[in-house]
């Protein structure tokens, strides 16, 4: 029973630490899937509870600190259905600057581990943000 309980160990941690592992996005994917491509700092940021289980964060950007395709002014802010201990929850900081992806269709873009709005500082994409200064020049 021991050795059984080990071997469903083994199978199965590794799976769960990657859970909200994102770190194959390349940068092709970026420009393929944002409309407008910036960095820019979260200024505002707001949390309305909705229930027990969660609720709604709505932020605001600054200007763009650089833009890489598109129009920033597109983007209203930053919008995020936040369930209390889902294990890919982000909270957005105030004063961070982000690498915002906007799609035309929506006002708001979604912050979450593996959405293209990230953290622009995330050590997984430090090489995107190299690869788009380089195309860029």
């Amino acid at each position: 029973m021991k050795n059984v309980l080990i071997f469903l160990l083994v199978l199965i941690l590794p799976k769960m630490g990657m859970a909200c592992s994102c770190s194959n996005i390349e940068v092709e994917d970026y420009l393929s899937s944002c409309d407008s491509l910036f960095i820019a700092r979260l200024v505002k940021a707001e949390y309305k509870e909705s229930d027990e289980s969660g609720g709604e964060i709505k932020g605001k950007f600054g200007a763009p600190i650089e833009v890489f395709q598109g129009d920033p002014s597109k983007v209203k802010g930053l919008k995020i259905e936040h369930m209390i201990g889902s294990s890919c929850d982000q909270y957005p900081t105030i004063g961070s600057k982000y690498l915002v992806c906007g799609k035309n269709e929506k006002k708001y873009t979604s912050y979450s581990h593996c959405s293209y709005t990230v953290d622009h500082a995330e050590h997984y994409r430090r090489d995107i943000l190299k690869q788009l200064r380089d195309k860029n020049l």
